[in-house]
Parts: structure tokens; sequence; C-alpha cells
């Protein structure tokens, strides 16, 4: 089965030179784990480029202001 989405990523380490995958973005509530965004990030994005997306993406989902963040 070919997976179109599915993209080659360079992870520059001599033991694990590539991956193949997409990012995922997951915003999940603190004290019971609900979902409240996700999407996939395609074409290899830096890091700290997504996380406002994904700040941004999940407010408008729960239609609620995200004041605290907590990194995983």
């Amino acid at each position: 089965m070919c997976h179109p989405e599915v993209e080659c990523i360079s992870k520059g380490k001599a033991h694990k030179k590539y991956e193949f995958g997409c990012k995922a973005a997951l915003v999940t509530t603190h004290k019971e784990g609900l979902c409240v965004s996700m999407e996939a990030m395609h074409g290899n994005p830096y890091d700290d480029h997504t996380i406002k997306q994904a700040i941004a993406n999940a407010e408008k989902l729960s239609q609620a202001t995200i004041d605290q963040i907590f990194f995983r």
C-alpha cells in the first residue's frame, strides 16, 4: 500500500540519518488528557514554528483561550 502523505525526514544523526513519516501537532488538556486539536505538519517544519499554529487551532476548535502550556 502506498502512502503519499509519508515524507522522508532527515535526522542528521550518524546512526539514524533518515526517518519516514510526518510531524504531527497534538494538543491535549492537562488534567483530563482530552485531545483538543491534532494536525499533520507536512514539509518537516521547525518545531518552534509549529507551536503558535497548533495553539491557535486548538483555541479555535475549543472556543476557549489557552492560558498555560506544558511541553512534553
